[in-house]
């Protein structure tokens, strides 16, 4: 069975805060006096105003920056400055925040913002190189490790991602998401069996995580302990049969278990479900095989042949039901493609070392 990793990464419970969002998430920006000049004496002399709250952003920012001239080194009203321009302009957001230095007590939350803003550039390699610096001199900074894990994960650097991810489960070990990123970083890895452990945490933390036990199903089912993966499956199924990545797991641990009626079923709810995954037909195609009905399993994949015909276990299956019917031609092309998607896959292999 195909990984489930576009199921994980979809799902809302995986990455409830997206890796800028959840860096604003965890930067709250409290206004307290920090020691340095109070606000409202600065507002009243820059802009005679002596209860700002309620001007509008404009008027704010003048008067901040009309204070900044003669007090450039006021970092607490470079730092409001900022965060008024990050509405208007990112850019000129992020050179306000450039200009707070590291002994300020903002220096922290000034350096996630502009890693957040980076990342919302779409400038990793920048967002990359200001949270690995937090991660050594704040090890225990929980936005920043979250952030390092969500950034690699994003990026696919599974095996990078794993350290940041541990370490904050260990920062707030009663965050749920956290635990399903982190299985979705074994399962990329194809440590399947590890993936076990935090997915039983997380419905420790909460017994009824849908999300969490439709992963744990699939995780027994790929370290062949078919009726814990059963055990799971069915309370999904119970729960919301409407998942088109649980029933595609049901479909094949009722396979597994020699319940292929069953396992048809749940295949054919799996297509209508998701019909962009392919599983869902392989596994049905399997069974209509095993029927000896070749003809019935060339029709079902043929008309998904256009988004299958890049993988090897889609087109394997494929030349298996053209050849058992009779469509020679079909087959060879497809046993054609695979080796040359083994050649390209080798090449760039040799490339890479």
């Amino acid at each position: 069975m195909k990984r489930p990793s576009q199921y994980i990464v979809r799902s809302t419970l995986l990455f409830s805060i997206a890796i800028a969002i959840g860096l604003w998430y965890w930067l709250p920006y409290t206004e307290k006096d920090d020691g340095e000049p109070n606000r409202i004496e600065r507002d009243q002399a820059a802009s005679d105003v002596s209860d700002t709250s309620d001007q509008p952003d404009m008027i704010r920012i003048l008067a901040l920056r009309k204070h900044l001239l003669s007090m450039p080194e006021d970092s607490v009203a470079r730092f409001e400055l900022a965060m008024k321009l990050l509405s208007l302009d990112k850019q000129m957001a992020l050179q306000e925040f450039q200009l707070i230095p590291k002994e300020s007590p903002l220096y922290l939350e000034t350096q996630k913002r502009m890693a957040a803003i980076f990342i919302m550039s779409q400038q990793s390699s920048e967002a990359e190189s200001i949270l690995k610096r937090l991660h050594v001199d704040y090890p225990d900074d929980f936005a920043v490790e979250l952030s390092l894990a969500e950034l690699y994960s994003d990026q696919r650097f599974f095996q990078e991602a794993l350290p940041h991810i541990v370490k904050s489960i260990e920062l707030k070990p009663d965050r749920i998401e956290s635990y399903l990123l982190h299985a979705w970083a074994l399962e990329e890895l194809g440590r399947f069996d590890e993936m076990r452990e935090p997915l039983e945490m997380a419905i420790r933390i909460e017994p009824m995580h849908y999300v969490a036990h439709s992963l744990l199903g699939f995780a027994y089912l790929q370290s062949g302990q078919i009726e814990l993966a059963y055990e799971h499956v069915s309370w999904c199924l119970r729960t919301d049969g409407k998942n088109g990545f649980v029933q595609e797991t049901a479909a094949a641990v009722e396979r597994e278990r020699g319940h292929l009626d069953k396992a048809f079923e749940h295949a054919k709810s799996a297509m209508k479900l998701s019909p962009e995954r392919l599983d869902p037909p392989l596994i049905a195609a399997d069974i209509l095989m095993y029927r000896k009905k070749p003809e019935e399993a060339y029709e079902l994949l043929k008309d998904r042949y256009e988004a299958g015909e890049n993988a090897i276990r889609f087109l394997g299956a494929f030349a298996r039901a053209a050849s058992g019917c009779g469509h020679r031609s079909e087959a060879k092309t497809a046993f054609e493609k695979i080796e040359l998607i083994y050649l390209q896959k080798m090449e760039k292999r040799r490339e890479n070392e």
